[in-house]
């Protein structure tokens, strides 16, 4: 009896592994069957049995909520709920915000760009003309965004495959995040990743770092209006190697995921930025002493 209900299971799992490959998925996930027939049901069963058995589904994706195409992996911990009917885009009230404040032709940096939802939202509201610069080091992400760039060839999407940080090295280790938590990796082993076990030590690899001041000064990028830093606990590295380039380009608007009291917050309000968060709704509020998270730079 166990050996009939292993071989049904792997039949299921090589129905979902088909309807994968013939790319079904785009219609049979539940955000698309939000009321799927008996027969639909069946088929998203074979998908879910496919995405149990294997570690990563790599997918073309068109995302309503962003109105665009994106390369990801399905089982991805920052799409999976989305996909599944469950939850937002990630990050989908700081992305609208952001949105709101694009200009026509705006540059846009997105450091740490990991699918590229905030980037590549940004710049296609800010239309022809618009320039989006995407730093990323993790290789496997690299690769996606490329995709993505090419699925989406209105945007002008120049890849940056770096670490950015300070300018002090030439490269640096990475720390590659574990299983389907892609954007959770970092050039810093830092206390709460290893308490997670999300990053361990003997899982890196070594990337060319660059520092967003030699970006601008070798004009791989020339300008920064919006910006964006996500890069897991190294953003005083990033700010500090970005001084020169901050006074040159003075975005905006910077969001950048870190700490109010930490040395990158306070280089930025020297340089005069005003600090906000947002709410559950999307509203602005002041940002609480000690509080980490995501906190909006806007320039006085």
């Amino acid at each position: 009896m166990r050996s009939l209900e292993n071989a049904k299971y792997q039949g299921r799992v090589r129905l979902g592994a088909l309807l994968h490959t013939l790319g079904l998925y785009r219609s049979l996930l539940p955000i698309h069957q939000p009321q799927p027939t008996e027969f639909i049901r069946r088929l998203q069963s074979y998908l879910n049995h496919y995405y149990e058995h294997v570690d990563h589904a790599e997918a073309n994706l068109y995302l309503g909520a962003l109105g665009l195409r994106f390369a990801c992996d399905i089982k991805d911990h920052m799409l999976w709920w989305h996909l599944q009917g469950l939850a937002p885009i990630y990050e989908q009230l700081e992305i609208n915000h952001c949105i709101k404040q694009v200009r026509p032709r705006d540059h846009i940096v997105d450091v740490g760009a990991n699918h590229g939802f905030w980037g590549f939202s940004l710049a296609y509201r800010a239309g022809e003309g618009a320039r989006l610069y995407l730093a990323e080091a993790n290789p496997t992400i690299i690769r996606r965004l490329r995709r993505t760039a090419r699925m989406n060839p209105r945007i002008d999407a120049r890849i940056l495959p770096f670490a950015v940080s300070d300018g002090s090295a030439d490269s640096l280790t990475f720390y590659l995040p574990a299983d389907t938590l892609s954007g959770l990796g970092s050039t810093v082993l830092h206390e709460y990743a290893v308490e997670q076990g999300y990053l361990q030590k003997n899982h890196q690899i070594v990337v060319p770092a660059k520092s967003l001041d030699s970006l601008v000064e070798d004009a791989t990028i020339e300008g920064i209006d919006m910006m964006k830093v996500d890069v897991e606990q190294g953003e005083d590295a990033v700010v500090r190697g970005a001084l020169r380039a901050l006074e040159r380009y003075p975005p905006r608007m910077v969001m950048m995921e870190t700490s109010i009291d930490g040395w990158a917050s306070n280089a930025l309000i020297e340089m005069g930025y005003a600090t906000y968060r947002l709410d559950e709704t999307g509203c602005e509020k002041p940002v609480e002493p000690g509080f980490w998270g995501n906190i909006f730079f806007a320039l006085k």
